[in-house]
């Protein structure tokens, strides 16, 4: 993430009360992977436990066809904790 636009972003600046995964690509070109990366942290430190998961090599879009059943089946394994 570009250093210059890092003090305006606060969208992970917050503790959920709920199970968080993050999905993301290292091919993709339109977001940096390091975002999520970033974005982890800042969740953590405000005492979230995120999970980071790599989709593979795909690009931007592929991504969400590979983050989509993985997605489905997060919510479906916190549903049966909560």
């Amino acid at each position: 993430m570009s250093e210059k636009l890092r003090p305006m972003d606060n969208t992970c600046d917050w503790r959920p009360n709920v199970a968080v995964e993050i999905f993301y690509s290292r091919g993709d070109r339109d977001v940096d992977p390091s975002h999520s990366t970033y974005c982890a942290d800042q969740l953590r430190k405000h005492g979230a436990a995120p999970r980071l998961t790599d989709v593979g090599g795909v690009d931007h879009n592929g991504s969400v066809l590979q983050a989509l059943p993985r997605l489905i089946r997060f919510f479906d394994e916190t549903a049966k904790t909560s």
